[in-house]
């Protein structure tokens, strides 16, 4: 099961209706809505992307999705449907600074869910722990071992 990170009204929201009628628009002339099939498909292909790339860290689906999440998913749903005569600079970047939300929760560099105090929470990693504490044998010169001496 595939997560939602938000719908086709939330996506007019983040990214303006108007933007999104012009990337997808609709059967109407002059457009006044968007075309519902393509940007639920664009939603659906982002999901996708999204879940592939934090299933390392994340119980899919997630329970909760945070909003710089959506927004993230939102621009970069916005990037898959324009193609490249209707491109702006701003979309570009903010589809890129989309992805790069996604790939820094990917890497750990971002954490969602849980809350700032380590308690118990949705969406904890599914791999706690994940660093590993190694011991070795004491050094016969090490500082404090030689205090004194030198």
């Amino acid at each position: 099961m595939r997560t939602a990170y938000l719908t086709p009204d939330k996506l007019a929201d983040v990214v303006g209706r108007a933007r999104l009628i012009a990337a997808a628009p609709g059967p109407a002339q002059p457009p006044t809505t968007w075309d519902a099939a393509r940007v639920q498909a664009a939603l659906d292909d982002v999901a996708a992307r999204i879940d592939a790339r934090i299933r390392r860290r994340y119980d899919i689906p997630l329970e909760d999705v945070p909003g710089f999440l959506s927004r993230a998913a939102g621009w970069c749903a916005l990037g898959v449907l324009v193609d490249e005569c209707t491109i702006t600079d701003l979309i570009a970047e903010r589809a890129k600074e989309g992805w790069q939300v996604v790939s820094d929760i990917a890497a750990g560099k971002l954490r969602i869910g849980g809350n700032l105090d380590d308690d118990p929470g949705a969406n904890q990693p599914t791999r706690a722990g994940r660093a590993v504490m190694v011991a070795g044998p004491d050094t016969p010169f090490s500082r404090t071992r030689l205090r004194g001496i030198i």
